[in-house]
C-alpha cells in the first residue's frame, strides 16, 4: 500500500486518507451489518496538498503524512486507485488528531 500511496498526490487544501476498516463485530459479539452508517471517521493521512499547512502559524499542530485523524464521516470523495479505496477530504474536515 505504501507504493500506491506515494503515487497519489493531493492538490490544494486536500488530503488523501486511508479510512480505517469498519468493525464487523460489536464489543458484545454481535455481527454488524455492512452499511454506510458504521463507517469509521478515523484514518491515516497518506498525502498532503501544498496549501494544507500554509496557515500553520494559526495552529499549534500541523497535519503530517502518517498522522491518525478524526474527520467528518461523510466528508470528501471516495476514490479507487490500483484496487485500493482512498478518500480525498479537505483539511477543514479534520477536527482531531489521534495521539500514538
Amino acid at each position: 500500500m505504501q507504493a500506491v500511496a506515494t503515487s497519489l498526490r493531493a492538490f490544494g487544501k486536500r488530503l488523501v486518507v486511508q479510512r480505517d476498516e469498519p468493525e464487523t463485530v460489536s464489543p458484545g459479539g454481535i455481527a454488524l451489518p455492512e452499511t454506510n452508517d458504521n463507517r469509521p471517521a478515523t484514518g491515516t493521512v497518506l498525502s498532503i496538498g501544498p496549501l494544507v499547512n500554509k496557515d500553520a502559524s494559526r495552529f499549534e499542530d500541523t497535519i503530517k503524512e502518517g498522522a491518525r485523524i478524526y474527520f467528518h464521516p461523510y466528508a470528501g470523495q471516495a476514490i479507487t486507485h490500483e484496487g485500493d479505496e482512498f478518500h480525498v477530504i479537505t483539511s477543514d474536515d479534520v477536527f482531531a488528531f489521534v495521539d500514538a
